[in-house]
């Protein structure tokens, strides 16, 4: 029986060349493919959570929530004044924004479940999100500084100004408008101011921003729309998306009462 007649090694050179060739073509196929499902899963968690800061602003006359508060309650965040609106979008505890395992709140682009940054300690959103909110002229936080004591109405902020976006930080929950924290460092190199802090900081490029989505981030407006933007857009500001910082502008002043719940 004669034995079957092997590769000689131009054929196998030739072989190795067109499969190399076409796996050049497949896998960034595929990279592209991956990329575009976790982008589009990031924009699934944004839409819901839209959908909770939505009911939360028909109950408290359309008042959008700080970003944390103390009252004789005790101190409050953001995601935790969430909570009741979200056990339906199957939150695993109680208080989630304690608890790592809530996996809308985290972008698949960003670090596992439960890995807490160095330096993170004391920041509630090390435990579950990242996520960040527009600070402080739409999300503000109640403390001595009086400026600082609002949040905006839901519908008095323009449809293309931001409230929720990726962000680089999951231990600090908020971004740094660039209105009022000007962008004076190049943190990527590129030759275009990105952020009020250098690179290396805390707060890291963008101020606070992360563009993980293919040079950009997803981005949730007011009318619950989640939206693509570039970083070069974000960087120009498009549509005003950043907001006005005018005092009062979009913000009820908040006291130590705010509407709806009891001191």
């Amino acid at each position: 029986m004669k034995k079957g007649k092997g590769f000689t090694i131009v054929e196998m050179i030739l072989i190795i060349t067109a499969l190399n060739m076409l796996a050049a073509v497949i896998i960034p196929v595929f990279s592209r493919a991956r990329a575009g499902l976790s982008q589009a899963s990031c924009a699934g968690n944004l839409q819901r959570l839209g959908l909770s800061l939505q009911m939360y602003a028909q109950d408290y006359d359309q008042c959008l929530p700080l970003l944390y508060f103390t009252d004789n309650n005790g101190t409050s965040y953001l995601w935790s004044e969430l909570t009741p609106y979200t056990i339906h979008l199957h939150w695993p505890t109680p208080e989630p924004y304690q608890q790592a395992g809530a996996d809308f709140m985290r972008c698949p682009c960003e670090v596992p479940q439960g890995v807490i940054p160095t330096g993170a300690t004391g920041w509630v959103g090390s435990y579950s999100w990242t996520y960040a909110c527009n600070w402080y002229n739409i999300f503000g936080n109640l403390t001595s500084n009086t400026p600082l004591n609002k949040s905006a109405l839901i519908n008095r902020v323009p449809t293309t100004v931001w409230l929720l976006a990726d962000t680089c930080s999951n231990y600090y929950g908020f971004a740094y408008n660039p209105k009022n924290w000007p962008l004076t460092y190049d943190t990527d190199g590129d030759g275009i101011p990105d952020s009020f802090q250098p690179a290396g900081s805390r707060i890291g490029g963008y101020n606070g921003l992360a563009m993980v989505h293919r040079g950009g981030a997803n981005f949730l407006f007011p009318d619950g729309r989640v939206q693509w933007v570039s970083k070069a857009d974000w960087l120009a500001n498009k549509n005003n998306m950043w907001g006005d910082i005018t005092p009062g502008i979009y913000q009820y002043a908040y006291s130590t009462v705010r509407p709806g719940r009891s001191n």
